[in-house]
């Protein structure tokens, strides 16, 4: 999908509430290519109105990482990813969804990163909070519970 759609896309989602946009979001931060993620990380660049652009670039960078090729570029993606999200999580700690970002990324992170120590944290904040969390991204979190290492279907239900 090119970016020109996502732009499109994206102003749909923001003038008329649909949710399109958070859903391709999940879908391509779930399963999308490299190609896929850079267009979408294009698209959150000019998302102005989005109400955590940075938090959802930084994953999205973080996920790249772990598509790149070589060991420099994969750093480097990571870093700036990692420093996007955190700083957002900073802003907003008590955000579910956020911390469900950082959840999914710390479970998938290389251990040699180190970037693993709020996963108990941002899983106890996840449970309490899913009521709270728009109905989209519930039903992005039940289904990563089926597969997540720390989430369980059992916990929202």
């Amino acid at each position: 999908m090119g970016v020109l759609l996502l732009s499109i896309l994206f102003n749909l989602q923001l003038t008329s509430g649909d949710t399109i946009v958070l859903k391709e979001y999940y879908r391509v931060f779930s399963y999308g290519e490299l190609s896929e993620i850079n267009n979408f990380i294009k698209v959150l660049d000019s998302a102005n109105n989005l109400p955590y652009p940075s938090a959802y670039k930084g994953a999205m960078l973080m996920k790249k990482s772990l598509l790149l090729r070589t060991p420099e570029s994969k750093l480097n993606a990571f870093k700036s990813g990692h420093k996007l999200l955190e700083d957002a999580i900073t802003k907003s700690p008590s955000n579910p969804e956020l911390r469900f970002l950082r959840l999914v990324i710390q479970e998938h992170a290389p251990e040699f990163l180190k970037y693993n120590i709020n996963i108990q944290e941002d899983k106890k904040l996840v449970i309490a909070k899913y009521q709270e969390i728009d109905t989209l991204v519930q039903a992005f979190i039940f289904k990563y519970s089926s597969v997540s290492a720390n989430l369980k279907t059992t916990d929202f239900q």
